[in-house]
Formats: C-alpha cells, sequence, structure tokens
C-alpha cells in the first residue's frame, strides 16, 4: 500500500507494536546519572537533561533549535513534540535549571538541530549519544552490570514515576507512549504539571548538595578507584617479590650443594669405601 502513498497504520490492538522486556541491560541509577553530570561539560549536561525527560533517542537526534524558543517564560515552561515513531506527543516541560542550561548552550550552536552531526547541516547520529553516555559512565567510574544505551534513561523515568505514585497516564503522556483513542479522550485536560514537578524533585542532575560538593564526591570516587588500583598492583608485586625470593633460596640451595659435589668429586680418590658410599648416597653417583 506504501507503493501508492497510502500509510498502513496497523491497529495496536492486533500485537504487532508489542515491547518485550530486554535481557542484560544496566539498571540506570539518578544518583549515576548525577555522577556523570558532575563530569560533563555543558553539551553533555544538556543530553543528560534531556534523557531524564524520557524521549526516544530517535526523536532527540532530530531537535532543533527552534523547538527552544520560549525560554522567556517562568519554568516550569510546556513543552510538546510530536514522536516520529507511534505519532505521539511529548507532553513535558522545561525545568528551571535544564532553561538556564539551554540559555548557555544554545548560543554556541552552528546550525538548525541541537545536536549537530559531524557532516554539514546533518544532525547527530543514535550511536553517538549512546558513546556519550558510556564515555560518561566511564569517566565517572559508574560500574555496569549489563548495557547501558539511551533506553536505559527511559526506563529510569518511566520506573521512578511509578515509584512515586504518579499516575501511569501523565508518565505515558510526558514519555510520548501511546494511550488507546477511547482513554485519551477522557485524559486531554489532564494537569500534567504537578506530576512533572514530582518526577522532576527526584529526577534532576544536582541532589540535595550542590554542583561543587557533587564534584568532591566523584573526584574522592576516582581517587579511591585509583587507590584500589595501586593497592592491588602492589599486591601483585609483593607476590612476585616473594616468589622471586624463594626462588633465589632455592637456587642458592641447589649451587651450594653442586659446590659440594664438585667439591667432593674432585677429591672423591682420597676416601675411603665407607666414606665413598655415603657420598654416592648423598649425591645419587652411580658407579
Amino acid at each position: 500500500m506504501k507503493y501508492f502513498g497510502t500509510d498502513v497504520r496497523p491497529r495496536r490492538a492486533l500485537g504487532i507494536y508489542r515491547t518485550e522486556k530486554a535481557i542484560g541491560e544496566h539498571k540506570l541509577t539518578i544518583e549515576e546519572v548525577r555522577r556523570m553530570a558532575a563530569v560533563a561539560d555543558l553539551k553533555e549536561q544538556i543530553i543528560l537533561e534531556i534523557l531524564l525527560l524520557g524521549f526516544r533517542i530517535g526523536d532527540v537526534i532530530r531537535l532543533k533549535v527552534s523547538d527552544f524558543q520560549r525560554l522567556d517564560l517562568d519554568a516550569p515552561i510546556e513543552f510538546k513534540i510530536r514522536a516520529t515513531k507511534e505519532g505521539t506527543i511529548y507532553e513535558t516541560y522545561i525545568s528551571e535549571e535544564f532553561k538556564e542550561r539551554l540559555k548557555l548552550y544554545l548560543p554556541t550552536v552552528e546550525g538548525k538541530w541541537l545536536f549537530p552531526g559531524i557532516r554539514k547541516r546533518s544532525h547527530v547520529k543514535d550511536e553517538t549519544l549512546n558513546n556519550t553516555l558510556r564515555s560518561l559512565a566511564e569517566r565517572a567510574v559508574v560500574k555496569l552490570y549489563g548495557r547501558l544505551h539511551w533506553h536505559s534513561g527511559r526506563k529510569l523515568v518511566m520506573r521512578t514515576g511509578g515509584e512515586l505514585g504518579i499516575s501511569p497516564w501523565i508518565v505515558k503522556k510526558m514519555v510520548g507512549k501511546s494511550i488507546p483513542r477511547s482513554d485519551d479522550a477522557y485524559l486531554s485536560d489532564m494537569n500534567l504539571k504537578k506530576g512533572f514537578i514530582n518526577l522532576k524533585n527526584v529526577l534532576k542532575l544536582e541532589g540535595k548538595n550542590n554542583r561543587r560538593v557533587t564534584a568532591v564526591e566523584q573526584q574522592l570516587a576516582i581517587l579511591t578507584d585509583a587507590l584500589n588500583s595501586v593497592e592491588r598492583e602492589n599486591m601483585v608485586l609483593k607476590t612476585r617479590i616473594d616468589n622471586l625470593q624463594s626462588n633465589a633460596m632455592k637456587l642458592d640451595k641447589k649451587l651450594n650443594e653442586i659446590g659440594d659435589f664438585i667439591a667432593h668429586t674432585i677429591e672423591f680418590g682420597r676416601y675411603n669405601e665407607e666414606e665413598k658410599e655415603a657420598l654416592r648416597k648423598k649425591y645419587k653417583i652411580e658407579e
């Protein structure tokens, strides 16, 4: 049908869009995201801010500078973007912290894309964002228990919303998840701002402590990891030294025995038969 210009959209009830649970993924936490933010530059912090909005990566790479033209308003600022995957709309907000970072970042961007690609007039590739997350995790000394990718942030947002008791309808609207039309018709006038504020009180790059304290804690974690690495290397070195000393003692003993053997061999003819027999047994000399 698409050949004839007709867009076919199967009903969701058919199960074609079924979401499968992934295995082997890292369960990202907000504490880890904050540690990553502490070592991030401005652009990377913008990436993390959008990660905490729960957007799909395919929509993030297509964000434009023109999408953020209402920063003169008081936060939280209503922010709506159409999702490309299901045609839904992200109905979320821009926090005060995100707003201030955007004011610093947007003037540095060349071109229309929020995250420009390497090629002129292109947007960033999705794998670049995934690599950015992994790089931040490595620099922040975040121990990963599985694969880390952009969807880990989307899961963090939805999981946190459930843990806070926020209505799943509100969370779904904020992250652009589809809602059956029969239900969405009754939810169009929902007040999403309160749910966003409750969610953002938890999902923000700075916790109760300020950024400086977070950075100090991050440096302490890095130093601790480096110290542990040195201690492990010292243990390996000590084991090697002990082995060398043990081998040296064995070699010295062997050399002494060889020296004695040579000395006795030279003088062998001067011993009586009883002494010769004793030497044969000690040094295993065959007649």
